[in-house]
This record gives C-alpha cells, structure tokens and sequence, in this order.
C-alpha cells in the first residue's frame, strides 16, 4: 500500500523538504502539500511532481488549500488521507519578517531574540498533535522543536521529532569529515551561532571518539545566510522523514526527539525514534546540556511552564508583563492570542532609526 505524508506549509523550507523528498524517495509515496495561499500552494505542487517524474522517483502529489490553525481543516485532511505521518513546516512568524518588513514589532524581535516567538512557532503543532492523537499518525515538526517539542510533551501530545538545527550541524560536520564511523551530535539550535562561552560548544562523536575541533567545522555553516542554508536543512530533513516511512533502520542526529529539549543522535525506524548516544555520553546528561543550551537560548519548559530568560523578560517587560513571567503550556493558545495582539499593535508603529 502507497503511504501517504502531508506537508503542512509551502514556505522555502517546505519547499526544499518537498523537492528532496521527490528526488529521493524509494518507495511508492504520496505526498499531500497543503498551505493557505492557492498559487503558492500550487507552484509548490507542480514543482514537486515535476521533479519527482524527472528523477523517475514513484512520488504522486496531491495539493490542499487549507489554514493548519484550524482544526476543522486538519480533521478534514486526517479522514480524507489517513496519513501515516504529518511534517509541519510553518509558522505564522516568519524567520525573514526582520530583512523584509521592519516595525516595532522586528525591533522587539532584535531585542528579545528568537526565543520570544515560542507561542508562534508552536501553535500550529500543537493542534496538529491534537488531531493526530484522534486520528492516528505520527507528527515530525520544524518549528524552533527544540523548545515546542517539550512545550508539547508537558501538554501530552509530544512530536515523535523535528527536523533542522542539530540536523544542520550534523550535516555540516559530516561535510568536513572523511567518510567512516558513525557522526553522532549532541547540539541545539542555539548552536546554529557560534556560542559565546566555547566550553559550551555541541558535542560531536565519530564512534566512540569526541571531535575536538566542532567551531572551526561549523564555521561555513556558520558564514552561509540562513534562508541558504534551507537547502541543507530541507535536504536533511527529507531523509529523516523518508527513514521513519522505512522498512529498514537508519540514523539522524534530531532536534526535541520523544519531547527532550535540543537535539541528539538517534535510530529511526518505521514510525519510531530511538536515542542512540555515544557511549562517553548517557541520556542524562545529554539532558543536562540541552537543558542548560535552552536556557542560553532563552527559552525552556520546567515541568508544566515555560519560562522565558532574562533577555527575552526584559524586552517584553514593557509592553506585555504578564506573558514576560512565561506561561502554562497548558495556557498556549491564551499566550498566542497576547502574543499577537501585541505583534498587530508593533507592526502598525515604525522602526527604531537605524
């Protein structure tokens, strides 16, 4: 039986995962690609399906015009096609919003970090996880998954993974090495920036021996534009998709894996992901060092909360106190709407002169 993956999102990583899968995919697959806008939503598709016949891969295409926000759209999609997984790829903040459209509102960004848009980057998944947890099928999310993947697990619908961050590392090591032993990364996305403190750098392993010199590695990683980065990050996420569609057993270094917090090496099989450490490193304290790269990052889950750190408090404090203190993660669609109340009132007012 042909399996079936939904794409949510037609964005340019979306667009790299859909053109990777349609030139690598082994297996008789059907992928349904469903984002809001129509047009974008079809020259994704026809780019998709026309690479998939170029490359002689067995890949049908399917495109949805649908909001992912909205539930009555995912039951909809989860009955019509019974996926065995879902990838969300999308966002309602986009990482470009500060080259493109500054306001107020990318100053508070500039000011906050990335961090900050936790609320945005987990809203989608959150009622993907939901519908899911109904309807059957595993669910793989891009969105900042280091910090939304364990906001999802103390709501009790954990992703089984996500994609990117440690992924990019991975492969970005991998470049460096000679082909060998097997490449397992401990990393996170605040990794993608080179830390300031270099004793807190991703830990990276070649079979049971530690790589010394990860910095200087990742330093083209590091110099290359993010938006150009997507075409490491889709192509890498489009293997980890395709190993949990696998019959065979195959490996990934993966962001927020089972709900953790950051990234780590793991096994994928057939709908399942298994951590899959080097033997100088246990879950423990894989744990610990994600947990202490999340506060660094500035934002993290502590049991039921999550909390924000300093820089990302301070540059709220004065426009939303209350969503500064953090938030329940049972409270996220509460912490959404402040959270875009107060984009809509930033965007309307001018930037900060440069």
């Amino acid at each position: 039986m042909t399996d079936t993956l939904v794409i949510l999102g037609t964005g340019s990583l979306a667009g790299s995962v859909c053109g990777s899968i349609a030139v690598l995919a082994p297996e008789p697959l059907r992928l349904v690609l469903v984002g809001r806008d129509p047009d974008r939503a079809a020259r994704l598709g026809y780019l998709t399906a026309t690479r998939a016949r170029l490359a002689g891969r067995p890949v049908t295409v399917q495109v949805e015009v649908g909001d992912a926000t909205d539930r009555a759209t995912l039951d909809r999609l989860a009955t019509r096609y019974r996926p065995v997984g879902v990838a969300s790829i999308t966002s309602p903040q986009s990482p470009w919003e500060p080259q493109r459209a500054r306001s107020a509102w990318t100053d508070l960004l500039a000011d906050a970090g990335f961090a900050l848009t936790v609320p945005f980057q987990a809203v989608v998944a959150a009622r993907v996880a939901e519908a899911l947890a109904e309807h059957g099928g595993w669910l793989v999310n891009a969105s900042l998954p280091d910090a939304v993947n364990p906001l999802l697990a103390a709501r009790g619908t954990a992703p089984l993974c996500g994609v990117g961050n440690v992924g990019i590392l991975a492969a970005s090591l991998a470049a460096t090495l000679p082909a060998g032993g097997p490449l397992r990364v401990v990393g996170h996305h605040w990794h993608l920036h080179a830390p300031d403190d270099p004793t807190a750098e991703a830990r990276a392993f070649v079979g049971t021996e530690r790589i010394p010199d990860v910095s200087a590695r990742l330093a083209g990683q590091r110099g290359t534009p993010r938006e150009m980065l997507n075409e490491v990050t889709g192509l890498a996420s489009a293997r980890v998709l395709l190993g949990l569609l696998g019959a065979t057993e195959s490996t990934a270094s993966v962001p927020g894996p089972l709900g953790l917090p950051g990234g780590y090496p793991v096994r994928l099989g057939r709908g399942t992901v298994a951590l899959d450490l080097p033997p100088a490193l246990d879950r423990a304290g894989a744990v610990a060092l994600n947990e202490d790269w999340s506060r660094r990052d500035g934002v993290w889950v502590d049991g039921s909360q999550v909390v924000y750190g300093q820089r990302v408090a301070a540059a709220l404090a004065g426009h939303a106190p209350d969503l500064a203190a953090g938030f329940p993660a049972a409270a996220l669609d509460d912490a959404h709407t402040a959270l875009s109340a107060l984009r809509a009132a930033l965007r309307a007012r001018p930037p900060r002169p440069e």
